[in-house]
């Protein structure tokens, strides 16, 4: 083994040993808990069923901590404040927490929901059905619950178990859920690590569906990689490995790669000074190196080198220090064609030679009337030579230059010549003709016709023109108009029109059946559309059908919460069963996936300058589909190559940072190639250009070579944003540019008020202009912009029949209605019922509309819901004098469901009257 390769293998072995450790050294789990006492044994139990390390760290210790060193952080089911306050989304985390959702940007400021029922819980698992994951319902007094994240309120991520209520009840959103790294979270940021939450967090009772499932979690989280793709860095210097693929103990190694390609390695040169060598020490030659990359792209890669003689130069007349020795005599040079005086009728004119030189030729240039009409090289010395080239017509003179290798210069005699110029021998020599215009004779098109004609031909005063012909070019069946032949008739009977057709429209509140006859009309289709009326609607009429009064939306546009951000969707449309769905998107722009623009050093590639350029998409961007992409090219920050045969271009990597080497002396910058612009790319909003400026390094020595330096500067100011290196244009012009004017009824208050919105272009930017006005005073209340037959008789207003936010009497903005003659079966009687006093206080709301509530006793909240002579409590259970006006998830903080729906709450709220 040689002494270079037996390094190269100790470095190897260095470099593997030092993965080694780093892998081997990476911690396991973080489990974050107030006090080191309080732990879960079931949880610790499956870390060490799937031999993972634990470090319990206290939350108080927290901010001391780098959660980053851990393969995955655990949250348990407790309340812990400095963790609330820590970006876990930025880390691989298994969260099986209920606190912290909006923190954390799993959920909207809802937060995270729970979930309790009479008979033991389970989940509905995405294509497996349902799975009990509780042992009991009921622990003592209190039902078990476990945690979810709402469909209207959660981050985007794959559903792995959903809420279960039985096979007829709806599901409510995701009891397990992962998200993947890089997902838009409800905070605006982007998750750092795979996240997985767990929301079955009452261990003790785990059924052992429940703990496969946690198991299943942790792994989602703790593998790093389940094959080599999956580790690429995308770095091509490194060779990407996953250690223990699909394993809980995965790592991802990159090993360093010596060369790809023999540029790796260096630029081949000559080295040394040219010496005499040869069989007589006559000619020059120069040792060469040649730097080559073995077992290229693989770790196993390494540089070698060898050095071959050269021959530079033959010498003639012998060789001395390294150079030919030289002569002083010039070449000669006899003229032998075109003779003096020739007169020539081809422009293009070989002009023969002979030359010859002792020592050898560099080169002979043709000169015409004294100036140098071309220069060649090649040249056979002592032998006939030829130079062609295209003369102008007219007398000339031409004579021969030629140079020998020492430069010294010979001439020939000068001649006179002459080229005459003849346009055509015959009408072939002629180009052009052809169709020049038609017309119509009688019923039929007829073409002027013209044929290229050579006048005086092989006369020096020849000359191109055309004859012309009239021929017959189309004979027409429907007669001949302004050269063109008349189309036959569209039709000769109705049938050639097409068939009958009819559909149903809207014509205000009555359904009209519209339909269509073809018709042939003097050769031509018309149509006759002929109305009736099908049926009035007593609701409306929408695309010739009659609304159904309790519908809530027909179509996605009912549906806009004017946030660009969701996907506004009309489930079950123009149904009785129709909601309103808003769901947040990954991204709606670049910009929310990251950064764009040049990355690390400038490198080496094809012997000239490359640099990663990072470019951040935003892939299907404001749609469901929507998801983050971030590539990496390399980009030409600068060619090599100067276009100068007297240097040596190549790309080299110094200081860590690739330039170009143009191997010349120079002793100033301005004796470099100027810069100038490489690329322009885009930095907030606006442009910025990277721009190279020339550099001479070591100036005035003898390795002096040309570079670059490159500074980064402010293009352009874009007043409408930045993309791909160029500024947009405005959003709009004019108002029209801005869609149209629109307006809807709806409520303040007690009256009905008309909104108008006005699109408006300003600035260059789209804004919308809304006046109102008030149509009418509602004596009863308002809904959905009309006026409320009568408001006594409602108590509350819930969002939906079941987990639900609530609203008073007078809000008006949901539709499930809690009514006093509906639970007492009879209309309350008496003034004012809504008015306070010291008995009928209902429960209590967070605020007038979309709010949380609380129960009577407690004073937390600030709208108190009241109601006529009622007297009401909290329970579990209704006394017999009592009935049950609605039922809440906890007494504070809580969502409400009807008393008689599907999945009721355990604490009722009973009043008497």
């Amino acid at each position: 083994m040689s002494a270079k390769k037996a390094v190269r293998v100790i470095i190897l072995l260095a470099l593997i040993s030092i993965i080694s450790y780093s892998a081997l050294g990476v911690k396991d789990v973080a489990y974050i808990v107030n006090t080191p006492r309080i732990t879960n044994s079931e949880v610790l139990n499956v870390f060490s069923q799937l031999n993972l390390s634990v470090d319990i760290i206290k939350d108080s210790d927290l901010p001391r901590t780098s959660l980053a060193a851990y393969r995955l952080v655990f949250i348990d089911d407790m309340r812990l404040r400095n963790t609330g306050k820590t970006a876990i989304y930025r880390y691989p985390s298994v969260v099986m927490n209920k606190y912290y959702g909006k923190e954390w940007g799993i959920t909207d400021n809802d937060g995270i929901s729970q979930l309790s029922s009479n008979t033991p819980l389970s989940v509905q698992l995405t294509g497996n059905g349902p799975r009990q994951v509780y042992t009991t319902a009921l622990v003592g007094t209190s039902y078990l619950y476990y945690y979810y994240l709402e469909d209207g309120n959660k981050a985007n991520g794959t559903s792995i178990a959903r809420t279960y209520v039985g096979e007829n009840e709806n599901d409510f959103g995701d009891a397990i859920m992962y998200i993947n790294k890089g997902t838009r979270l409800k905070n605006g940021q982007n998750a750092g690590g795979d996240i997985c939450f767990y929301g079955i967090a009452k261990t003790p009772y785990w059924t052992s569906n429940a703990r496969n499932l946690f198991i299943d979690c942790v792994k989602s989280v703790a593998i790093q990689c389940n094959n080599n793709s999956e580790c690429n860095d995308f770095n091509s210097k490194t060779q990407d490995i996953c250690l223990s693929p699909g394993q809980i103990n995965s790592t991802c190694i990159h090993t360093p790669i010596t060369c790809i390609v023999d540029s790796d390695c260096g630029q081949d040169t000559f080295t040394g000074s040219p010496f005499c060598n040869g069989a007589s020490g006559n000619d020059v030659y120069q040792n060469f190196l040649n730097l080559t990359c073995n077992n290229p792209g693989t770790i196993d890669s390494f540089c070698s080198n060898t050095t071959t003689l050269v021959l530079k130069q033959t010498c003639s007349l012998g060789c001395n220090n390294g150079a030919c020795l030289g002569d002083v005599a010039p070449p000669v040079i006899s003229l032998v064609s075109p003779a003096n005086n020739s007169a020539l009728s081809n422009s293009s004119v070989s002009f023969v030679f002979n030359i010859s030189d002792a020592s050898g030729l560099a080169n002979a240039s043709l000169i015409i009337d004294g100036i140098v009409k071309t220069t060649v090289t090649g040249l056979i010395n002592g032998g006939m030579n030829v130079i062609t080239s295209v003369i102008t017509p007219g007398d000339h003179t031409w004579k021969i230059v030629g140079t020998d290798i020492f430069n010294n210069i010979g001439s020939s005699e000068t001649r006179a010549f002459s080229v005459v110029s003849i346009i055509c021998n015959s009408n072939s020599n002629c180009t052009g003709g052809g169709i020049v215009n038609n017309y119509c004779s009688g019923n039929n098109v007829y073409s002027n016709v013209s044929s290229p004609l050579c006048l005086n031909p092989g006369m020096q005063n020849s000359q191109c023109s055309f004859s012309y012909n009239q021929i017959l070019n189309k004979t027409c069946s429907y007669g001949c108009n302004n050269g063109v032949c008349n189309p036959p008739p569209v039709c000769l009977q109705n049938s050639d029109c097409g068939n009958k057709t009819s559909y149903l429209t809207c014509n205000g509140n009555i359904v009209v059946n519209v339909t269509n006859t073809p018709t042939c009309n003097n050769g031509n289709c018309t149509n006759v559309i002929t109305n009736f009326s099908v049926q009035t609607c007593s609701y409306g009429c929408v695309n010739g059908v009659c609304i159904n009064p309790v519908i809530n939306c027909t179509i996605d546009s009912n549906c806009n919460d004017g946030n660009a951000r969701t996907v506004d969707q009309c489930i079950n449309p123009n149904t009785s069963a129709s909601y309103c769905r808003q769901t947040e998107v990954n991204c709606l722009s670049n910009n929310d996936c990251g950064f764009t623009g040049f990355t690390g050093q400038e490198t080496c590639s094809s012997n000239n300058v490359f640099k990663y350029f990072q470019n951040s998409t935003c892939n299907n961007p404001g749609t469901l589909q929507s998801s983050c992409s971030i590539t990496l090219s390399p980009v030409l920050i600068q060619n090599c190559s100067d276009n100068n045969s007297l240097t040596f271009d190549s790309c080299v990597v110094m200081n860590n940072s690739a330039i170009c080497q143009h191997k010349l002396i120079c002793n100033f910058n301005s004796d470099c190639p100027s810069g100038g612009i490489v690329n322009n790319y885009c930095s907030g909003n606006n442009v910025y250009s990277n721009v190279s400026s020339p550099l001479c390094l070591n100036p005035g020595m003898q390795n002096s070579q040309c570079s670059f330096s490159y500074n980064q500067v402010l293009n352009k100011t874009c007043s409408y944003g930045c993309s791909n290196g160029i500024c947009n244009p405005p959003v709009c012009t004019q108002n029209s540019n801005c869609g149209n004017k629109t307006s809807y009824l709806t409520c303040s208050g007690n009256v009905v008020i008309n909104v108008t919105n006005t699109p408006t272009c300003i600035n260059g930017n789209c804004t919308n202009v809304i006046t109102n006005f008030s149509v009418q005073t509602c004596s009863y209340g308002c809904v959905n912009g009309s006026c409320n037959i009568n408001d006594n008789d409602v108590i509350l207003v819930l969002s939906k029949n079941m987990n639900a936010h609530a609203e008073t009497y007078a809000g008006k903005r949901y539709s499930y209605l809690v009514r006093y003659s509906d639970i007492f079966n009879n209309l309350y009687n008496g003034a004012n019922p809504h008015q306070c006093n010291s008995t009928n206080k209902v429960l209590v709301l967070s605020k007038l509309t979309n709010a949380h509530a609380e129960i009577n006793s407690l004073n937390s909240y600030a709208v108190d819901i009241c109601y006529g002579n009622l007297v009401c409590s909290a329970r579990q259970t209704c006394n017999p004098d009592e009935k049950c006006v609605v039922t809440i998830s906890k007494n504070t903080n809580a969502h409400l469901s009807l008393c008689n729906s599907a999945l009721p709450y355990s604490t009722k709220i009973c009043c008497k009257s």
